[in-house]
C-alpha cells in the first residue's frame, strides 16, 4: 500500500530532478547546484501539497556530496590485536574498530531528531551485524575476545552515553517512534546485553520493561523490548534479515520464523 502512494511520489519527484533514490520513504535527490536543489524542493513541494502530501521539514537537508563522505569515510576497520597474550581477533574484514561504532552511536543519540534518520540506522546496525558476525566465528575459534567485546566496555563505561541511551530509550514508550526504538533495542541487543556493569544493565533493562508493558507501542517493538527476537540463532536472525518488512514484523511478533 505505501508502495501505491510513494508511486505517486516518485513521478513528482522525477519530473523536477534528474536524479534521485528513494529507499522505502526516504529520498536522497542529487542536483548541480545548492540553488537547483532549493528550486526543486520548491516545486516539489507545490506539487505534493496538491495531493494532501506534505515534506517532513525537520528531516529535509540541503548538503554536499561531501557531508555524506564525511559521515562515512572515517570508518576505520579494525585488526586482530595481541596485547600481553591476550588476541582480539578480527576474522572478517571489514570489522569497525570499536571507537568508530561508539563514535557513531554516541553521534546519534546526542541528536537523534537529526542524525538517526534510516539510512544511518541501516549503516550502522549493516556495521554491527559485521562485529556480531566476527564475534561468533571468532568466539567458535577459542578466541578470548573480539572488537565487539571491546565495543560494550567502551559504551559500558561512558556515562554520558548510557545517560542519553537509557533516556531515549524511555522516551520511545510514548508509541510514536517505532523505529528508532527498535534501533535502540537492537543496538541494546547487540552491544548492552552482556556487558559487566550490572548497574547500567539493570537502567537499561528498566527502559526496555517500560516499552514493553507500554498500551501504546506495538506488538513488533513489545516483543523486541521483551528480548523476543533475541532468542532466534545466528541463523535465523540472518534469515530474519532477508525477509520483506511485512515478514519480519510476522516473524517478530509470533517470536519465531515462519
Amino acid at each position: 500500500m505505501g508502495n501505491c502512494y510513494l508511486g505517486e511520489v516518485d513521478k513528482i519527484v522525477a519530473r523536477y530532478a534528474g536524479d534521485y533514490i528513494r529507499f522505502v520513504d526516504d529520498y536522497r535527490i542529487f542536483g548541480s547546484s545548492t540553488g537547483a536543489l532549493e528550486a526543486a524542493l520548491i516545486q516539489i513541494n507545490r506539487d505534493l501539497a496538491e495531493l494532501g502530501l506534505l515534506t517532513n521539514i525537520a528531516k529535509t537537508k540541503l548538503g554536499s556530496g561531501e557531508d555524506y563522505l564525511n559521515a562515512t569515510r572515517g570508518t576505520k576497520t579494525a585488526k586482530t590485536s595481541d596485547e600481553n597474550g591476550y588476541i582480539s581477533a578480527v576474522v572478517l574484514s571489514d570489522v569497525p574498530t570499536p571507537e568508530v561504532m561508539a563514535g557513531l552511536l554516541n553521534k546519534v543519540v546526542r541528536d537523534p531528531d537529526a542524525q538517526l534518520t534510516e539510512g544511518m540506522g541501516r549503516y550502522i546496525v549493516g556495521l554491527l551485524r559485521r562485529m556480531l558476525s566476527n564475534e561468533v566465528i571468532a568466539r567458535d575459534s577459542a578466541y578470548m575476545s573480539s572488537p565487539l567485546a571491546e565495543l560494550r566496555e567502551l559504551l559500558s563505561e561512558d556515562g554520558n552515553f548510557m545517560d542519553l541511551f537509557t533516556s531515549l530509550l524511555r522516551s520511545y514508550a510514548n508509541g510514536d517512534q517505532d523505529c528508532r526504538a527498535i534501533w535502540l533495542l537492537y543496538v541494546k541487543h547487540a552491544c548492552l546485553s552482556q556487558i559487566d556493569n550490572k548497574r547500567v544493565q539493570a537502567n537499561v533493562n528498566e527502559a526496555a520493561h517500560a516499552i514493553a508493558i507500554a498500551s501504546a507501542v506495538s506488538a513488533t517493538v513489545k516483543n523486541w523490548a521483551r528480548g523476543v527476537c533475541s532468542s532466534f540463532t545466528d541463523d535465523q536472525l540472518g534469515a530474519l534479515h532477508d525477509l520483506d518488512y511485512a515478514r519480519q514484523g510476522a516473524s517478530c511478533c509470533g517470536g519465531r520464523l515462519a
